[in-house]
């Protein structure tokens, strides 16, 4: 599945991960197309949307999102995942410890298996 354009006009799409994707999920990704309109994103970066119900992502609560972006060095050819966290609003968490101390402030707490 696909949604959204990236950024600058160059027709890029964002690609959604094909795993069950619930209505909370996709109004999350709206809100973050509408955030982040103008992010630039390199020629040769893939983006995958994942929630609560992607393999390795379980830990996440309804409507949140992760986003992984593949890009490769054009320097010296190595890959890097980067992975950012969406709340339903679209803000954006940097990491895991950032969303689960935003959990916290609201009295949440993550008890992994």
């Amino acid at each position: 599945m696909e949604s959204g354009e990236g950024s600058q006009g160059r027709g890029k799409r964002r690609k959604v991960s094909s795993e069950e994707i619930t209505a909370m999920t996709w109004n999350t990704i709206d809100n973050i197309m509408k955030v982040n309109e103008r992010i630039y994103l390199h020629k040769d970066t893939q983006c995958f949307f994942y929630d609560m119900n992607s393999k390795g992502y379980e830990w996440l609560m309804p409507g949140w999102v992760a986003e992984e972006r593949h890009s490769q060095s054009e320097t010296n050819k190595k890959k890097r995942v980067y992975r950012y966290y969406y709340n339903p609003m679209g803000r954006y968490y940097k990491s895991r410890k950032l969303v689960l101390e935003e959990w916290e402030k609201y009295g949440l707490i993550l008890i992994d298996k």
